[in-house]
C-alpha cells in the first residue's frame, strides 16, 4: 500500500473541515482505481496480518458494483446483512477509514458534484 499523508483542512465548524478535508483527498485521488481513506483516529483492531486477511476476506465477498466499504461507520439507517461479515449501508455517519472503488467514477463524481449539499 502506497501511503500519502494529507493536511486537515481546518474549520471552527469540525465537520465543515472535516467533509472539505475528504474532498480534497477525493479530488487528489479521482483517477485512482481504488484508494484508501483512513483519518488520523483511525485504528485497527488486529495485528497486520490479521486486518490484511481480513479486508482481503470482506473484499471478495462485494459485488462487483461496490463503490464504498467503510471499515467503520456510524450507521443512520438499519443496516441489511450482505453476508456473513458484511452490511449494506444505506446511511452512515463518520467517515475515519473508507476504502473507495472508482470503477466508473460514479461514486466520486456524485460526491465532488454535491459537495455544498453534503
Amino acid at each position: 500500500m502506497n501511503a500519502h499523508r494529507f493536511e486537515a483542512i481546518i474549520n471552527k465548524v469540525g465537520y465543515i473541515g472535516c467533509r472539505d478535508s475528504h474532498i480534497s483527498v477525493i479530488e487528489k485521488c479521482r483517477n485512482q482505481r481504488v484508494f484508501t481513506v483512513l483519518e488520523d483516529d483511525a485504528e485497527f483492531l488486529f495485528d497486520r496480518e490479521a486486518t490484511t486477511r481480513i479486508l482481503a476476506d470482506a473484499m471478495e465477498e462485494l459485488p462487483s458494483d461496490w463503490d464504498l466499504l467503510y471499515l467503520g461507520c456510524s450507521p443512520q439507517k438499519p443496516q441489511v446483512r450482505y453476508s456473513d461479515t458484511l452490511f449494506r449501508i444505506d446511511f452512515a455517519k463518520v467517515t475515519h477509514a473508507i476504502i473507495w472503488h472508482n470503477r466508473d467514477h460514479r461514486a466520486i463524481e456524485y460526491i465532488l458534484n454535491h459537495k455544498t449539499d453534503i
